[in-house]
């Protein structure tokens, strides 16, 4: 029999390790773990939108009111006020005029200098077709569209000066001026350019507010 004491210091070391091991040895060290990070913020819920109808829209050429008809065009009239409510139109201008016919307002591009992008600019979101019995009639509020669809409204809106029978279900009519129909007629009087720009303003005809009353 070998004793203890006749095993050398390194030997009595490898025997140790080896018995331990025999054993099972010491259980590994837990990797620590990364402590958890803050949760990612919920996206807030928007406000509600504006309990009222009626829509009054501020100019230099004076206040119109719109009355919106959500029975008629639900989907149109709830992304109207909520652009509205945002300040989504506020600065924009009424960029297109076609004199004793239409003003057309409502693209967020008629804020810059350029008035040769007016016309072009969107949400990025467009909104289907509404078909309904609202004439078009003057002071007739409807959504302006591609030439070639009719689901391609987006933000841009126009007001008619006169009757248009003739466009009578080609476009989202979704509300109608009870107010203020002279301002309407003073800015489809004002001066326009020539050439490409035959129906753009010289002087912008700007939307200064938007309120629910």
């Amino acid at each position: 029999m070998i004793s203890a004491r006749h095993i050398r210091p390194g030997l009595a070391a490898l025997l140790l390790v080896l018995a331990l091991a025999a054993c099972g040895g010491p259980a590994p060290a837990e990797t620590e773990q990364p402590a958890p990070g803050p949760s990612p913020a919920a996206t807030p819920e928007p406000p509600p939108l504006p309990a009222s109808n009626r829509m009054v829209v501020e100019t230099p050429a004076g206040a119109f009111t719109i009355e919106l008809k959500p029975d008629q065009a639900p989907q149109t009239v709830a992304r109207i006020k909520r652009l509205a409510a945002d300040g989504f139109y506020t600065g924009t201008a009424f960029h297109r005029i076609i004199a004793g016919s239409l003003i057309q307002g409502g693209d967020p591009l008629s804020r810059d200098a350029d008035p040769y992008n007016d016309g072009f600019g969107t949400t990025g979101e467009f909104l289907p077709f509404e078909a309904n019995n609202l004439p078009m009639t003057a002071g007739a509020v409807a959504m302006a569209r591609g030439a070639d669809d009719r689901n391609s409204a987006s933000c841009q809106f126009f007001v008619c000066v006169k009757n248009h029978p003739e466009w009578q279900g080609e476009y989202t009519v979704f509300g109608h001026v009870v107010e203020g129909m002279d301002a309407v007629r003073k800015i489809a009087a004002a001066t326009v350019g020539t050439g490409n720009l035959a129906e753009r303003p010289i002087i912008k005809q700007t939307i200064q507010r938007i309120e629910f009353r």
